[in-house]
């Protein structure tokens, strides 16, 4: 079976929590037997014109071009960069969304020439956001294939909780009116986890037309081991309980209440470190800097900016404790993230919010770590402290979780999930076929 993923992003251009899900999803098919490939619609980065390939672990990437700086070709063949300089005369939300929908036609034309009919796909995978499902929707009827939609999140939602627009925006309205017509035009849907799928379901949704595809996390690669000495000396955390967060650094994700925890943390553990590994916008480091100024808490934090892949795994094994202080969010009760994942693989307890959606990771019970409030710093300053005097909780703690990701969340486990979903929806486009 050969299938197209349509992404927003991917690898080598981007390296986040997005485009390593993708990542592993293609390598893992393809070992399954799959034929997968991807093609990237970075619209927002990308500002060339050519097409460009990347063959990354044995996967093949298609990364689309944009359309401008082409000015000796025919009219014909640059009506989308004139479209484009056209609608960019607009601005705020609804120059943004001419924009969006001059791209999504751009990228539709650019890769029906580029994957002709002939190229033999038997199924197109789009991933959020609705663009790809909008250009795999058009791709699919003319090949005659069927499409399924994986909807990661709501991005909407996301952009509301980022402060980028509000919910009575024309742009939330529109974006969240299409992502509501992808999720039910798709032949399957596929939901990263079961508050999103209910989520799917009151958008009009059937709950039999969803399959879960919760985060994945490699096993072998993200295991439990030893502490680096090197990087505890390069990091000053020697003989320190290491708080710690292994990821963007994102309003989102709470990092300024992470840091709000720090003053009450210190009096009950003053050997307590915090370790945020992971690269954050310019604005928002600004902020994070201020606020630990503020706070008088330096000396307690350590920003490592963003790291190689290569050596993501050995910064988990850093930390004694990983910290997930996810605000009350519409968004953060729908989505769950992946880098808890990667901590519980590492061995590592979890300290969380109590969000649906992390509930889904924790577990109810303190099994593979703690659910808290969002906003009690003093519970979990005392969550902290009672943790640091009890090393066998954590320890235990920590091979709960280790042992529910091998059995529950490998990413041949979730590649059985997406073949079932792709027989169904072949099924659904072709009943009778398998």
């Amino acid at each position: 079976m050969r299938v197209l993923h349509l992404v927003n992003s991917s690898l080598p251009d981007r390296q986040v929590g997005y485009t390593i899900r993708s990542h592993q999803i293609l390598v893992h098919q393809k070992a399954a037997g799959l034929e997968a490939e991807a093609a990237s619609l970075d619209f927002h980065r990308r500002k060339r014109p050519e097409t460009d390939t990347a063959k990354i672990d044995g996967v093949h990437y298609e990364l689309f071009g944009y359309p401008v700086g082409r000015p000796r070709l025919p009219w014909k063949e640059r009506r989308h960069e004139l479209a484009l300089r056209l609608v960019g005369r607009s601005s705020g939300p609804m120059g943004l969304l001419g924009r969006e929908t001059v791209l999504i036609r751009w990228f539709i034309d650019q890769a029906a020439e580029r994957f002709s009919p002939s190229s033999g796909f038997d199924l197109i995978h789009a991933h959020s956001p609705y663009y790809c499902a909008t250009a795999a929707e058009a791709l699919a009827r003319r090949w005659k294939i069927p499409w399924v939609y994986e909807a990661r999140g709501f991005w909407e939602e996301s952009a509301v909780t980022q402060g980028s627009h509000s919910r009575d925006s024309a742009w939330y309205r529109f974006r969240r009116t299409a992502e509501t017509r992808a999720l039910r035009a798709a032949d399957r849907v596929f939901a990263i986890g079961s508050t999103a799928k209910d989520e799917i379901v009151r958008r009009g949704v059937p709950a039999d037309r969803i399959d879960l595809a919760p985060n994945s996390v490699d096993a072998e690669r993200f295991r439990p081991g030893p502490k680096d000495p090197e990087l505890e000396r390069e990091w000053d955390l020697t003989g320190r309980l290491v708080l710690g967060y292994v990821g963007s650094l994102r309003l989102l994700e709470g990092i300024d209440a992470m840091i709000d925890l720090l003053p009450h943390v210190r009096r009950r553990v003053p050997n307590a470190v915090l370790l945020l590994v992971g690269g954050a916008p310019e604005d928002y480091q600004a902020q994070l800097e201020r606020r630990v100024d503020r706070l008088s808490v330096r000396d307690m934090v350590r920003f490592t900016g963003r790291v190689p892949f290569s050596r993501v795994e050995q910064m988990y094994r850093l930390i004694d404790l990983f910290l997930v202080t996810r605000p009350d969010r519409e968004v953060t009760r729908l989505v769950t993230p992946l880098k808890p994942l990667e901590a519980l693989a590492s061995g590592l307890p979890v300290l969380a919010s109590d969000l649906a959606a992390l509930r889904e990771l924790v577990g109810g019970t303190p099994e593979r770590g703690a659910l808290l409030p969002p906003d009690g710093p003093q519970v979990w300053a005392e969550t902290i402290e009672a943790l640091a005097k009890d090393p066998e909780r954590r320890q235990r703690w920590g091979q709960a979780g280790r042992a529910w990701v091998e059995r529950e969340r490998s990413w041949p486990r979730l590649v059985e999930r997406y073949q079932r979903g792709y027989a169904a929806a072949r099924s659904r486009r072709n009943p009778g076929s398998v």
